[in-house]
């Protein structure tokens, strides 16, 4: 029963992003499976962040407050619906038949759908029976979740061990409040049942970048493949970390800025300030390095006048504005900027970088490869990759990103082990698949 509970818990967050992107899209301009994928993340960040309201008024998270709030929340989306004369529920999905797909399509989707049905029953089968043992995600982030779901209240008491929930104070709350809503819809706290949420995040990824992905079917589906076949990203998808979902908040960030620079479309400037709001949500990270680097990348966007100063105003004040009350709620409660004792922040230089650098590009499991093959691709086609804008568009926004993770590793104490090295790098690797997938379709002059 707690697993049918979970999932209706998991549905109605679907449900709540689901309504708010129709809102956005009156028009009905952004395709349906866009919006169907990201509806998870959003409806999830931005319900947390309803939850952070409601809790900081020392209301109660027990049941029936939390679908008092949910039942608020989505009446008042469907007042703003029926104002702007749409229906209430709609759902017009509509999927291509597979018999009329040509055959290397059908061949790349069965491959696609056979490893990802495999990466889902594993996901399912490890998170399931296997406890949280990872230091960080039972330190911190199933932490949190699990003593604000059982004390069923934010505690706010700055003297309380389990102040926040615990942990490190100064991570931002959107992943416990998140699991709280699962935890107790499903009937109590349960991280074999909770975990699940990661696995959501990460289909909710891979359908994003398909979804968003503007070349021909075949490479969207490769593309698509590629994403899954990330080992570290497929592991992050099983585990209590809130990198998967920050990564997939960048990757909506990026694509509306992406998006409407292409289109015009004000559904997607939106979109993306939602994107920022949530990643500031979700990890300090997002104050502090992806701020500063959209601010950089925003400047770029200017000069090369891909948007005008009242449309970076208008992604600013939506990402800083619904990223208000949780920015004001720190401020208010003096938590530090960075994650731990921002004072202890200091400048060193990580000589051992370079050499970690070589080793996890070539002889570790993960995505550093994918860096290195866009940089070369940058450097063999950069000037026709700079003439298509939306690879421009992408390149403006990835550079800082990569640059300012990367400064951070060589010159701070706060990354002098390189522990977190891949972690960090993974918020931006999905960003960085696209803009080597779209960048290798521009260059062969098919179909950017």
């Amino acid at each position: 029963m707690a697993f049918l509970f979970f999932v209706i818990a998991a549905a109605l967050l679907w449900f709540f992003g689901w309504q708010i992107l129709r809102l956005i899209d009156k028009e009905e301009k952004i395709s349906t499976l866009f919006k169907a994928a990201a509806a998870y993340p959003l409806g999830a960040g931005i319900f947390s962040l309803l939850i952070l309201i409601w809790g900081s008024t020392t209301l109660s998270y027990d049941i029936l407050n939390l679908i008092r709030l949910y039942i608020i929340s989505i009446g008042t989306i469907f007042g703003f619906l029926k104002h702007y004369k749409l229906k209430l529920i709609k759902f017009n999905f509509s999927l291509p038949k597979i018999n009329t797909l040509p055959k290397i399509e059908k061949a790349v989707l069965v491959v696609l759908l056979i490893t990802l049905l495999w990466r889902l029953i594993i996901g399912i089968l490890d998170i399931t029976r296997t406890p949280t043992y990872e230091f960080d995600a039972w330190h911190n982030w199933n932490l949190r979740a699990k003593v604000i779901s059982v004390e069923g209240r934010l505690p706010l008491n700055k003297n309380d061990e389990f102040y926040l929930g615990g942990g490190v104070k100064s991570y931002p709350l959107n992943d416990g409040l998140t699991k709280t809503w699962l935890a107790t819809m499903s009937g109590g706290w349960n991280e074999n049942i909770v975990g699940l949420h990661s696995l959501l995040i990460y289909l909710s990824l891979i359908g994003i970048l398909y979804a968003w992905l503007p070349t021909k079917r075949v490479t969207k589906l490769a593309g698509t493949y590629f994403l899954t076949a990330i080992p570290f990203l497929t592991l992050h998808s099983w585990v209590a970390y809130a990198d998967l979902t920050i990564s997939t908040y960048i990757f909506i960030t990026a694509g509306g800025i992406t998006s409407f620079i292409i289109s015009r479309q004000k559904a997607w400037l939106t979109i993306g300030g939602l994107g920022l709001a949530m990643a500031i949500w979700t990890k300090n990270e997002g104050f502090a390095v992806i701020v500063p680097a959209l601010i950089v990348a925003s400047i770029g966007l200017l000069i090369f006048k891909h948007w005008k100063i009242k449309e970076a105003l208008k992604f600013w004040l939506i990402g800083i504005g619904v990223s208000a009350p949780w920015l004001i709620f720190r401020t208010i409660n003096k938590l530090d900027i960075l994650s731990g004792d921002s004072s202890s922040f200091n400048w060193v230089f990580n000589n051992q970088f370079f050499l970690d650098v070589i080793h996890s590009m070539f002889f570790r499991n993960h995505f550093n490869l994918l860096f290195f093959l866009l940089l070369i691709l940058i450097a063999l086609k950069g000037k026709p990759m700079w003439h298509s804008k939306t690879t421009s568009t992408l390149l403006i926004l990835l550079a800082p990103l990569l640059g300012l993770y990367l400064f951070v590793f060589l010159f701070s104490d706060r990354a002098i082990d390189l522990s977190a090295y891949a972690r960090s790098l993974l918020h931006i690797a999905p960003l960085a698949l696209a803009t080597l997938i779209v960048g290798y379709e521009r260059v062969t002059k098919k179909n950017v």
